[in-house]
């Protein structure tokens, strides 16, 4: 029993420094990518404009989330192959460079977090059990899920998955017969 405890403190401790060390890394960077940024911003005469997901900052180019579309175009069968012809199309959507480190932030997080919980349940499934190793995994999970939660906090803006409901990309879908699925 006091074999689980010590793999799950460590499995609690190794996450949150992975996870720290990740969240230093972007936030070190971050300043001399937003000066860079800006230059490029007004050397191209980019035109103000709002980011969506904040609704406070200006928009830049170079940080646009981009949600791609498709739009069935054809099914035929050739021989015993169904043969599916479809089209393409990116959706851009506003975005300032806050809202674009907290999106990269939660997906850090998000597989990150994830990896390293799948590789602590599978080395506890070969060390001890394999029914300690699923628990392992299922506690890790929840702490990931609940630091990219704690991350978040307190910051007014949608997170990256909202960007499907993006007015534009609703018309597109309700309207004009496009997915967010490849057609299969």
């Amino acid at each position: 029993m006091t074999d689980l405890i010590a793999t799950l403190v460590v499995t609690l401790v190794a996450i949150v420094l992975v996870l720290a060390g990740t969240i230093a890394a972007v936030r070190k960077g971050a300043k001399a990518e937003r000066e860079a940024e800006r230059k490029r911003r007004d050397s191209q005469g980019y035109a103000s404009q709002i980011c969506w997901f904040c609704e406070v900052n200006e928009a830049w180019r170079s940080r646009e989330f981009e949600v791609s579309l498709f739009q069935l175009l054809s099914r035929e069968r050739q021989g015993k192959r169904l043969v599916t012809k479809f089209r393409t199309k990116g959706v851009r959507i506003p975005r300032c460079a806050a809202c674009a480190q907290l999106h990269s932030r939660e997906n850090w997080i998000m597989f990150g977090g994830s990896a390293i919980a799948l590789g602590l349940a599978v080395t506890t499934g070969f060390l001890w059990n394999w029914v300690v190793g699923v628990a392992v995994f299922v506690v890790s999970i929840a702490i990931v899920f609940f630091l990219s939660l704690w991350v978040d906090k307190g910051k007014k803006h949608k997170l990256s998955n909202q960007a499907f409901s993006h007015p534009e990309v609703e018309r597109l879908i309700d309207e004009d017969g496009w997915s967010l699925s490849m057609p299969g």
